[in-house]
């Protein structure tokens, strides 16, 4: 891929506080002929994401739609004037996470661009890179640490949202509300707590206890989002089921299609011999159908969604066999939100195990990570589930939350929790 390092005149990007703001008609008037050199490394910048604006340094009206778009994809201020913000955003914030071996083996070959890119970038800095072949090799890997040390980060050969802002003189702002500092110190419970009213609906009276344990961070999240608490609570209830968490013992689904995918296609005879799922060796029914599990060759297979129990019976035995916790937990959904363990990346973690220890710790991750899920996964692009559920738009949210093949039974489900969350009386 083109490497988007790009500056005013040498290699090494400027620092962002060193970026002046850019907005329509800077580069074209002759008051503003100076800002063409960083009008033209945005102009870069956007081409490198697909966007088809002229590389001329002149902020002109194509410039100024690609950057409204690319600010909506982010969760940006849509205003079409790039500041610190979108500089971050365009420099650093959509960069995935990369450490040793990524680009290697079959579970990671997508992730070669980005490696090349680190590559090309240390060898900017003077690094001795050697071939830029997109493979987190231990020689990238060193090269990392010694980048890290020189800057003042932790020297784990990881390349996350920090190591990429050094790299490349970003000021960083965290796209993630688990790193927000004024959320940190905000009460989980509500401090106006609902009433539970004899005569109630079950799943109303589960709601309301649920705004009642943990409505106060969804209420400061909420005033970020603007995504209404009701919907929330709807989401959060038919997720979990009305179940409370447990320290140490949060709610998992294990999903034996993903663990196929992740290691039981390369270990098939094996995974054949523990495992079932719908459309694997002679099961009918969908991929996500039909889970069954067995420990022991002489005992059947036996279902076990929705018997807490067994699921983390099936989660021991995917990890005792794969000799790895990873490719188990990346095949689970946990907390009362359900989100799968493989999108830890997107939430803001550095590993599936770095994920599963934080929603097992407490709920506030699973409430965090709810929203970080909305704003960070792209449905189709980033933020759009924010907006699905801020108009109201339960349908669309479920084809990107819960799968395509599960729309019409999530909808009903959320819609119905949705009506009686309406009927809590929470105060905005």
């Amino acid at each position: 891929m083109p490497n988007p390092v790009t500056s005013t005149s040498v290699g090494v990007p400027l620092a962002v506080d060193d970026r002046p703001t850019l907005e329509l008609n800077d580069g074209r008037t002759p008051e503003t002929l100076e800002l063409k050199p960083f009008v033209l490394e945005l102009q870069k910048l956007l081409r490198n994401k697909g966007f088809q604006v002229p590389l001329d340094g002149v902020f002109g009206t194509q410039t100024k739609e690609a950057v409204v778009i690319f600010q909506r994809g982010k969760g940006l201020g849509d205003d079409g004037i790039v500041g610190r913000k979108t500089w971050a955003a365009l420099y650093v914030n959509d960069r995935p996470l990369l450490r040793l071996y990524d680009g290697f083996d079959h579970v990671t070959p997508h992730l070669r661009d980005a490696v090349r890119e680190l590559q090309s970038v240390l060898r900017d800095k003077g690094y001795p890179v050697g071939n830029i072949d997109g493979r987190f090799g231990p020689f990238t890997e060193s090269l990392v640490k010694q980048f890290q040390k020189a800057n003042g980060l932790k020297e784990d050969g990881i390349v996350g949202a920090g190591t990429w802002a050094a790299l490349f003189k970003v000021h960083l702002e965290s796209p993630y509300y688990k790193d927000n500092p004024i959320l940190k110190n905000i009460e989980l419970t509500p401090q106006t707590p609902i009433l539970i009213r004899t005569g109630w609906p079950a799943s109303r009276v589960r709601m309301g206890e649920l705004y009642n344990r943990m409505g106060g961070l969804i209420k400061a999240i909420q005033n970020l989002t603007q995504i209404p608490i009701e919907s929330a609570l709807a989401v959060f209830y038919v997720e979990s089921g009305g179940r409370v968490h447990l320290v140490n013992r949060a709610i998992i689904r294990f999903e034996n299609h993903h663990f196929f995918r992740y290691w039981g296609k390369y270990n098939e005879p094996v995974y054949n011999r523990h495992f079932q799922h719908g459309g694997q060796a002679g099961v009918g029914g969908n991929s996500w159908q039909n889970h069954r599990f067995r420990e022991t060759l002489n005992e059947p297979f036996q279902p076990f969604h929705g018997k807490q129990d067994l699921e983390y019976r099936v989660l021991a035995l995917s990890q005792r066999l794969a000799g790895d916790p990873e490719p188990g937990l990346m095949s689970c959904s946990i907390g009362g939100p359900q989100i799968l363990i493989s999108a830890y990346r997107n939430i803001g973690y550095e590993s599936a195990m770095a994920m599963y220890n934080a929603f097992q710790a407490g709920e506030a991750a699973h409430i965090i990570g709810f929203f970080d899920f909305c704003k960070n996964v792209k449905a189709p692009e980033a933020g759009a589930m924010i907006r699905y559920l801020k108009a109201g738009n339960i349908r669309t949210f479920t084809q990107y939350y819960n799968g395509s093949g599960q729309v019409e039974t999530y909808s009903k489900l959320i819609n119905d929790a949705l009506t009686e969350a309406k009927q809590l009386g929470i105060r905005s």
